[in-house]
């Protein structure tokens, strides 16, 4: 019931919140709308890594072809609206990861709390949503394989390798990250099988193994016909998506760096001294009444706290409190309740924590593996919770790999709904039921922070025409709007239009034509150098009409360009443009007040004399 209720109130809360735009340039956090855009490139007949070069997979740039084909135009709010979608499928998988581990109930929570999680997240490509889905399905999927036997074990394992592969459809490092997830915890199930003396249960890991590969080779296989389909070629696809895609977020040795330092440099989680005894003590406790070793957590049937129905209120009271807030078109929060509020978003690494001290209690040797399933074993059991622990934090590193800094619960990344099961099962094993329904209401109301403020911000409506029509956006959001009609009437019925550094759902406003540029999107991690001549004798030849630079203080704009490299090719790109073009073929039109992430800036329109 509290799973179907979650549900509910998520969909009912998004019909509010969808159409309300927060990231309204990626100066305001992230990046929103980059594959529709895309797509539309598809239904003009352009070839992706041919016509338009990108380090992207293609998956999701096709599911919003699609979409504008079905619905005859192409808007923002249909990449917001399957973005949701997701979520929701993303908070049924949460709930099939926890089920099989815990009580439905205590899943039933995880799944609540991760469509929390999900929502105040500030990413909002499609690519990036579209890859986890089939990454948390492969981590889905695989639980179900080290947990079964006989014939269905090898159906599972393959159908995780089949997801892992898809994954590929739409992002790399998300796919590295579903294929190497469960291949480091088959290892670790097979290493513990060997420690133990049991070579039978190695060979039978193996066997797994192989399902897996199998599975995850005919995902590359439909990946290859995707692309070919398409018009372009598997060599096309993987040079820009796995060589550029590499050299673009510094080169393959500092990803691997960037994995290195995650591990050894960066917090896990961040802590007073306060909450380093409180978890400490809870630590205790869980020592002294059930113990650390899940091994025996498959047959906990009973939930644990208040009575369910008063959880439940708290799910409904919290999407139908934030859907009420919204329509009421109040004030955003002060800054300091929005940081109280953000600052819950910290409890899922403390679910980490707890779940990394259980993996320390699981690393103990198996007994012999009877005949009637591998859950009979408590502490065979305990080293299928590890292997599952592995595969969604190595899942979630690489998909991470670009970022310099750790930040696994940054990006929706499948590490959220097993963090926030240690977490409640944690409790669970101390008996402090009080305090569990404390923090899952304190996890329920996270919900409520920057993310939530700035929508509540967004009371103008944009209209019913154009790229952002059917969107509410705030005071800047109106402002990119005003920029993006001052542009067209710049242009005229024919001009072309340049954005530097270039934010696609920017450019997708303005809508006019683009200088035939190879590369598809002039910012920093998305420009390769192979494309950076042609483009530059573009536009020496036949400049565009307009062209407009935001942040247009430089050095901001190349700091922000040194978290992945220090002489990227966009960023040649624009200092060519800034330092050539713009001197001697424009003039500036207009400079607008805005601000770049935190810090106050312009955006200059300049015209061609």
């Amino acid at each position: 019931m509290l799973l179907g209720l979650s549900l509910l109130a998520f969909i009912g809360f998004s019909a509010v919140s969808v159409p309300k735009l927060t990231n309204v340039h990626f100066g305001d956090l992230e990046f929103t709308g980059w594959s529709g855009p895309m797509g539309s490139r598809l239904l003009d007949g352009d070839v992706p890594y041919r016509d338009f070069v990108l380090p992207i997979p293609p998956g999701s740039f096709a599911m919003l072809a699609l979409v504008e084909r079905l619905t005859g135009e192409p808007r923002l709010i249909h990449e917001l609206w399957l973005n949701a979608v997701i979520h929701a499928l993303l908070g049924l998988i949460a709930y099939a990861i926890a089920a099989p581990i815990t009580s439905r109930f205590n899943a039933a929570l995880v799944a609540a709390t991760t469509l929390v999680a999900l929502t105040y997240l500030n990413k909002e490509c499609a690519y990036d949503h579209t890859a986890q889905l089939w990454s948390w399905g492969a981590l889905a999927l695989g639980l179900r394989g080290v947990l079964a036997s006989g014939k269905s074990r090898r159906r599972w394992w393959m159908g995780a390798g089949l997801a892992a592969g898809c994954t590929f459809f739409f992002k790399q490092s998300t796919g590295v990250g579903a294929i190497g997830g469960w291949s480091v915890g088959l290892v670790y199930l097979a290493a513990v099988e060997l420690f133990s003396g049991r070579y039978r249960g190695a060979r039978e890991r193996g066997r797994d193994a192989e399902h897996f590969a199998l599975g995850a080779g005919a995902g590359l296989l439909l990946v290859w016909l995707f692309v070919v389909a398409l018009g372009s070629s598997f060599g096309e696809y993987f040079t820009a998506v796995f060589r550029d895609g590499s050299e673009l977020k510094g080169g393959t040795m500092a990803l691997l760096g960037n994995v290195l330092s995650y591990v050894a440099r960066y917090n896990a989680f961040p802590a007073s001294l306060g909450f380093v005894f409180l978890l400490g003590a809870v630590g205790v406790r869980i020592l002294a009444k059930q113990g650390w070793h899940l091994g025996d957590e498959p047959s906990r049937t009973n939930p644990t706290g208040p009575a369910p129905w008063l959880l439940a209120t708290a799910v409904l009271a919290t999407f139908g409190g934030a859907a009420a807030l919204l329509n009421a078109r109040l004030p955003p929060f002060q800054p300091k309740v929005v940081y109280y509020f953000d600052s819950l978003d910290r409890l899922p690494a403390f679910g980490l924590a707890f779940g990394i001290a259980f993996f320390v209690f699981h690393l103990q040797k198996v007994g012999p593996e009877p005949d009637d399933g591998v859950v009979a074993d408590p502490r065979r059991v305990g080293h299928l919770l590890n292997a599952l622990m592995l595969a969604a934090l190595v899942s979630s590193i690489l998909h991470n790999t670009s970022a310099p800094e750790f930040r696994p619960f940054y990006d929706n990344n499948p590490v959220i709904p097993v963090a926030l099961m240690m977490l409640f099962v944690a409790f669970d094993r101390a008996e402090l039921p009080k305090v569990k329904a404390a923090v899952v209401v304190l996890a329920l109301a996270s919900l409520f922070g920057d993310r939530f403020a700035r929508s509540m911000e967004a009371t103008t409506r944009v209209g019913s025409v154009g790229h952002w029509a059917g969107l509410r956006v705030s005071e800047r959001g109106a402002d990119m709007v005003r920029v993006a009609v001052r542009v067209q009437e710049l242009a005229g019925p024919a001009g072309t239009v340049l954005v530097l550094p270039e934010d696609v759902q920017l450019t997708a406003l303005i809508g006019k034509n683009r200088p035939p540029l190879r590369g598809a999107i002039a910012f920093v991690d998305q420009y390769p150098a192979s494309v950076l001549a042609h483009d530059v004798d573009v536009l020496d030849a036949n400049p565009p009409q307009v062209i407009v630079v935001h942040p247009a203080d430089a050095f901001k704009w190349m700091r922000f360009y040194r978290i992945w490299s220090g002489d990227s090719a966009a960023e040649s790109l624009l200092k060519h443009v800034t330092g050539k073009l713009l001197p001697e073929h424009y003039v500036l039109d207009s400079s607008h007040e805005t601000r770049f992430h935190a810090d106050a800036d312009r955006l200059d329109i300049w015209v061609r004399k």
